[in-house]
């Protein structure tokens, strides 16, 4: 599994240019845009679905996952290595966020995110990416890239439009800690089904 957790990291390497470049530009954009928390809940899930999608574009280009299955790694161990994977790349985004959104805070351009606005955005963030990252090796798994690429860039745009609607009308709510675990909640709940659904595809899949 490891090899596979690796190989996935590799590709990205190059990627993470294009990531950095997006971060640089987008975290005081979405203070001019009066939402700083953009940087949180809308830079991290597009980073995270564009690096997901850059994955399972290569392995359906050059076709992996029939690779990887001529090879002694059980599939399970394969569907495992994809959602270790995307979790860390999850991570890393995040905390690439974070220090950018720091150095911007310090040197005056952008407000820091304080108090509970600051949990909100995080964890909202979290369960974006999930549905951007985890449920789309779901779906990728069972209708394949081609099928679900459009679809997923459909949904994106439309979240992407929307997400400053519900965040108008929490800020200032009482109970936006509550709120926050909810969406924690959820984005774990995400993770796990499409984790159990990958695997179930992926067993019965024939490469």
């Amino acid at each position: 599994m490891s090899i596979v957790v690796k190989r996935n990291l590799f590709i990205m390497r190059k990627n993470y240019w294009i990531n950095i470049i997006f971060m640089v530009f987008s975290v005081p954009l979405w203070t001019v845009t009066s939402n700083p928390l953009g940087s949180l809940n809308l830079t991290i899930p597009l980073m995270t679905y564009t690096s997901v999608y850059i994955i399972e574009q290569l392995e359906d280009f050059h076709k992996y996952d029939c690779i990887l299955n001529s090879l002694p790694i059980g599939r399970y161990d394969i569907v495992k290595a994809k959602f270790v994977s995307m979790l860390m790349i999850y991570v890393i985004n995040t905390a690439l966020t974070l220090i950018t959104h720091c150095v911007y805070s310090f040197i005056g351009i952008t407000e820091f995110i304080t108090g509970e606005m600051f949990i909100l955005g995080l964890s909202l963030s979290f369960l974006l990416s999930m549905v951007y990252g985890a449920a789309s090796i779901a779906l990728i798994s069972k209708y394949g890239y081609e099928k679900v690429k459009l679809f997923g860039i459909i949904i994106m745009i439309i979240i992407m439009s929307t997400i400053g609607i519900p965040l108008y009308f929490l800020s200032g709510n009482s109970s936006i800690l509550l709120i926050s675990l909810l969406f924690a909640i959820f984005g774990i709940t995400v993770y796990i089904i499409s984790f159990k659904s990958t695997q179930k595809i992926y067993m019965q899949k024939e490469f």
